[in-house]
């Protein structure tokens, strides 16, 4: 008996991760993948957005200073 998953809300795509493992682990994975991306995205617009990338970009070439 396999167990019926509802995940995708789309009914072929359902039954596929339904009736493949394999399709239900690359599925997750790649579900994670698009959620970390979205998740930097978001943080890279906040701190653009209040200032902090600015600030953050001065001290990085401040502490990196080249040495003859």
């Amino acid at each position: 008996m396999t167990a019926k998953l509802c995940l995708a809300q789309e009914p072929e795509a359902d039954e596929l991760l339904s009736q493949s493992p394999l399709a239900l682990l690359v599925g997750m994975l790649l579900d994670q993948q698009v959620a970390i991306r979205l998740q930097l995205c978001r943080s890279k617009l906040y701190a653009r957005s209040s200032g902090l990338a600015s600030q953050w970009s001065k001290d990085r070439r401040r502490s990196h200073t080249w040495r003859s």
